[in-house]
This record gives structure tokens, sequence and C-alpha cells, in this order.
């Protein structure tokens, strides 16, 4: 009698399920343009208990602001003035703001509401940087809130401008970055 082992040939990778078509834990979603002559990237990471939102131009990114999501009044209120004008063709002589989604005359449908209350979590404490930190991070609340009302996850804002200047342009060319990710 022969005491040697039978082995077969065992196809491994056909054991280990496909990962191409698996879902990531995390949805990403990324934009980029040209915005007041600077390149600047968008990216939204949409984790389980939080939403980071970086904003980056030149590859800086220097302030990181947070924002809870969790007020249901002002939610309410958002949905009622703001969810259906996320995405209108602009009109812009500006060539710089060409690729803009936003129209001019519904600027003020998109301000900042005062229920969201932005916090500097790191960088950006000088005047002008952390307004700008501030501004933006109660901007993209506002936007998510419109988009999902349900919506209660930690907004976090990592912000890498070139510089904290406030520009009608500038704001609404990267505002509009961000609704294209969301």
């Amino acid at each position: 009698m022969s005491s040697e082992a039978q082995t077969e040939a065992v196809d491994v990778q056909s054991m280990i399920p496909s990962l191409e078509n698996a879902p990531y834990p995390a949805s990403t979603k990324q934009a980029a343009g040209v915005v007041g002559g600077q390149p600047t990237d968008v990216m939204v990471v949409s984790f389980q208990d939080r939403i980071l939102v970086t904003i980056t131009q030149n590859g800086r990114l220097a302030q990181w602001v947070r924002n809870t999501l969790m007020n249901d009044k002002a939610i309410f209120l958002l949905v009622l003035t703001v969810v259906a004008q996320l995405h209108v063709p602009m009109e812009s002589p500006d060539p710089a703001a060409d690729f803009q989604t936003l129209t001019s005359n519904q600027e003020d449908a998109l301000l900042p509401r005062p229920e969201f209350n932005a916090t500097p979590l790191l960088g950006g404490r000088s005047g002008d940087w952390e307004v700008v930190g501030q501004l933006y991070a109660c901007q993209i609340a506002t936007a998510i809130a419109a988009k999902s009302p349900e919506e209660k996850r930690l907004l976090v804002v990592g912000l890498g401008l070139e510089t904290p200047d406030i520009d009608r342009d500038i704001y609404l060319g990267i505002v509009d970055l961000v609704l294209q990710c969301l």
C-alpha cells in the first residue's frame, strides 16, 4: 500500500469574491475646474458617520471646519426654499464663470442659512480665513440639507483656497463644483 497523498489543483482565485463590482464603503465624488484663474479640485466623501468635503486650489489644504446637519427646523425651511434650484444654466458675461450652473437671479436662494453653525477645527484662525471657512461650511450644509432633508451626519470641510477673498464669481464657482459632487 502506498501512503501517497493525492493532490488536486484548486483555483484559489475562484474562491475569492470579485472586488471589481463591490461597492466601496465610502462613496466618493470629484469635480475640478478653474475658478478665479486657480485650478480648483473638490472631493466629497460620504462616510457612514460623516460627510467630508475638500476644496483645494493648487494642491493646498490648510483649514478644517465642521458643521452639524441636525437642525430639523432648518432642514424643513431649506427644503421649501431651495430644493428645486440646485442646477440651472447660468448666463454670465465673465469667461471665468462659464462653467457655473447657478443663475444670477437665484443668487440669494442658496445663501447659507443662519441656522447652521460652523466651527473651525484646524487652521484658518485669522479673521478673513475663519469667516471664509465658516461661510463655505454653512453654504455646503445648506445645499446638503436641501438635497437630503433627512441627513444627520456631521459635515467636515477642508479648505485650501489661494486667498480668503469673497468674490462673487469665485464663490459661485466653488459652490457649483461642490454641488456637482453632492
